[in-house]
C-alpha cells in the first residue's frame, strides 16, 4: 500500500505519526486485511516506528498465518532507504 502522505509539511515534522495519515491508518489496515495477512506499506522516512508498532499490535491475530498455533505473533520488517 502507498497511502497518500505527501503534500506540504509532512517533512517539516520531526516524527510523522499515523494520526497525520489520510485515510485513517486503522481503516487502511482493515481494508488490507480483506485481501491478505501480508502487507507492505510505503510511508515517510520520518514515520514513528513506535506509533506503527503500537497500532499494528491489536491486529496481530489477523496477521498471523495460523491464528491457533501462532496466536499474537506479529512480524515486522522495516526498511529505510
Amino acid at each position: 500500500m502507498s497511502p497518500p502522505w505527501g503534500g506540504t509539511g509532512y517533512n517539516l515534522v520531526k516524527e510523522y505519526t499515523m494520526d497525520l495519515l489520510y485515510p485513517e491508518f486503522d481503516s487502511l489496515i482493515k481494508k488490507g486485511l480483506e485481501f491478505s495477512n501480508n502487507m507492505i506499506i510505503f510511508l515517510p522516512r520520518n514515520s514513528s516506528v513506535d506509533d506503527i508498532i503500537n497500532r499494528l499490535v491489536k491486529y496481530s491475530r489477523e496477521f498471523s498465518e495460523d491464528p491457533e498455533t501462532r496466536l499474537g505473533e506479529l512480524v515486522l520488517e522495516i526498511e529505510q532507504i
